[in-house]
C-alpha cells in the first residue's frame, strides 16, 4: 500500500526518531458474502489494515494488534469506538490517541508525527502552550472531524494530537468524515475541520494553538464561547465545505510522507 521508496524513507525516519515503543490497537470488520440488515460494510478496512501492517514492519518499536469489532466490544468501548476502521496508538506516556477511518493524503503526516511524539513522550509545542494545557483540569473528549480533501485539516490534526499527549485529561479522536456520511449528517457538519469539545462547544475552521487551547479552557470551565470564537459551528478560521469534489480515494498510494 505504501510505495517501496516511501517505505524506505519512513524506515529511516523511524530509526532516527523513535525512542520508545508504540502500541497500535486496530479495530476492523471482516467482509461478509451476504448482506446483513443494520450492518454497514467497511469501505476502507482492508486498505487501512494493510497500511498499518506495513508501518509495523518498518520498526521493531511498533507493535500492532488487530481486533474484529464485534469480538472486542469491551475493549472498543473503553476507547469509545463505535465504527470501523478505527486505530488507537499509545506510546511512552500510555495516552491513547485515536483515528477513525483511513488516514490518507495529507492526514498521514500528522499521524506519523504523533506516533513519533508518542514514542518519545514529548511534543514540539512551545513551553507557553504546554503550561496552558496543564492548567486544564477537567476530563474532556475532543473530536476533530476532518477530510483528506481539505488543506486545513492536517495542522489541526497535529495540534489535537499534541494536546492529547501533553494533557492526559484530553481524550482526542480524529474522525475522517468522508467515510462516515451518516455521522456527518447526524452531526450537521457543513465544513471541515470541525472541532467538538465535550458536549459544550464546537467550532469550525483552522485556528492557531493559542485559540484552540482557549476554546478547550473555556469549555472546561463551563464558560460560553462567543460567536466570533466559533461556538455552535460559526466559522472561526479557514475551512473546506463538505460536499465539494473529494480527492481520489482509490488507493493509499496517495499518502504524503513527512518531509516530502
Amino acid at each position: 500500500m505504501i510505495p517501496l521508496q516511501e517505505q524506505e524513507r519512513l524506515k529511516k525516519y523511524f530509526d532516527e526518531r523513535l525512542t520508545g515503543g508504540v502500541k497500535i490497537e486496530h479495530f476492523t470488520q471482516r467482509p461478509l458474502s451476504i448482506l446483513v440488515a443494520g450492518r454497514d460494510e467497511c469501505r476502507f478496512c482492508a486498505e487501512t489494515g494493510r497500511t498499518l501492517e506495513e508501518l509495523r514492519a518498518l520498526s521493531p518499536k511498533i507493535s500492532l494488534r488487530v481486533h474484529e469489532l464485534s469480538e472486542a466490544a469491551k475493549l472498543a468501548a473503553g476507547y469509545g469506538i463505535e465504527r470501523v476502521p478505527a486505530t488507537v496508538f499509545r506510546g511512552q506516556l500510555n495516552r491513547a490517541l485515536r483515528f477513525d477511518g483511513f488516514p490518507g493524503a495529507g492526514l498521514f503526516p500528522p499521524l506519523i508525527d504523533a506516533l513519533v511524539s508518542a514514542s518519545r513522550g514529548s511534543t514540539e509545542l512551545d513551553g507557553r502552550s504546554k503550561r496552558s494545557l496543564q492548567r486544564i483540569r477537567e476530563r474532556l473528549d475532543i473530536r476533530l472531524f476532518v477530510s483528506p480533501s481539505s488543506p486545513y485539516c492536517p495542522p489541526m490534526t497535529a495540534l489535537a494530537y499534541a494536546f492529547g499527549l501533553e494533557n492526559q485529561r484530553l481524550r482526542v479522536s480524529i474522525i475522517e468524515v468522508d467515510e462516515f456520511p451518516r455521522l456527518a449528517e447526524g452531526m450537521r457538519l457543513r465544513a471541515v475541520p470541525t472541532t467538538v469539545i465535550g458536549a459544550r462547544a464546537r467550532f469550525v475552521g483552522a485556528v492557531d494553538a493559542d485559540v484552540f487551547i482557549d476554546q478547550i479552557a473555556n469549555a472546561a470551565e463551563g464558560r460560553s464561547l462567543t460567536a466570533s470564537e466559533g461556538v455552535f459551528g460559526t466559522p472561526a478560521g479557514p475551512s473546506t465545505p463538505l460536499g465539494g469534489a473529494p480527492e481520489p480515494r482509490t488507493s493509499p498510494s496517495g499518502l504524503i510522507l513527512p518531509g516530502r
